[in-house]
């Protein structure tokens, strides 16, 4: 998304640009997401999951660092913590979809 950023300024457009992310991408030093936001004159919305408060594999993956987001979570995020959403009810419908997924990929016919 700051890659998108940067297009919109190049091209002239000084409108307000926001960018939402989590607290993994946020603390990850080498994506400088925050020095981005900076130098793109851009609003930076970080979102913090609690994924260290729930023990599931999909979730426990983020808090150990082996996975991370791609475009579009932290927005999410950002948008459930903006309608009121509790961060438990994003844990459990996660939980939900991952363990669906997981059990269609353990279960399908080969």
């Amino acid at each position: 998304m700051a890659a998108a950023a940067a297009l919109v300024r190049h091209a002239g457009t000084a409108a307000p640009l926001s960018l939402a992310t989590t607290s993994f991408i946020a603390a990850d030093e080498t994506a400088n997401s925050r020095e981005l936001a900076d130098d793109f004159e851009v609003e930076l919305t970080v979102t913090d999951p609690g994924f260290d408060t729930v023990s599931h594999p999909a979730m426990d993956a983020y808090v150990a660092g082996e996975a991370k987001e791609g475009v579009g979570m932290g927005g999410a995020l950002a948008l459930a913590d903006a309608a009121d959403i509790p961060m438990a009810a994003v844990h459990e419908k996660i939980s939900t979809v991952y363990d669906r997924l997981v059990d269609k990929e353990v279960t399908a016919p080969s």
